[in-house]
């Protein structure tokens, strides 16, 4: 038969367990909650960021793309092009955009033009190449590129 010292000495173990494991589901419970307060915080911003862009975009920016702060369809850069590779003569590339427009490019000895991470010549491009150029319009109405990348193969439409 149990003595009443190790009863008392069984109790305590159980009331010290019992402790433990409400603290424990305390402080678990505790972390669930802060994690969904943080959770909802974080989608609350990113769901309406969208609305509050044109609070925090600069005026030219926003007088240029509008309040969606995306370019439209229409829009033509001066100094940039996107599109297919018409033409590659010594000095000068004419690319296609998907409105079938053509761009002159100059091509000066500071352009660089790569492909993947591989610096190219710009004998090396082909017809039909997709390609982004970045540069500055010249007096002439070509652009003088200073950065093109080599996107891979065009889309059918192009052609």
């Amino acid at each position: 038969m149990p003595t009443e010292q190790s009863v008392k000495k069984f109790d305590s173990k159980l009331l010290f367990g019992v402790i433990i494991g409400v603290l424990a589901v305390i402080i678990l419970l505790g972390v669930f909650w802060l994690g969904t307060e943080v959770g909802v915080r974080r989608s609350s911003f990113a769901c309406h960021w969208g609305e509050r862009f044109g609070d925090r975009a600069p005026a030219p920016m926003m007088e240029r793309f509008g309040r969606t702060g995306f370019p439209p369809d229409e829009l033509r850069e001066p100094d940039a092009a996107n599109g297919a590779v018409v033409s590659v003569k010594d000095n000068e590339i004419t690319v296609k955009d998907r409105a079938g427009a053509e761009k002159s490019i100059a091509i000066t000895p500071q352009t660089v033009i790569r492909r993947g991470s591989a610096t190219i010549k710009a004998s090396e491009l082909k017809t039909d190449e997709r390609i982004v150029v970045f540069g500055a319009p010249s007096s002439t109405g070509q652009i003088e590129a200073n950065f093109i990348r080599v996107m891979g193969e065009a889309p059918a439409i192009n052609k």
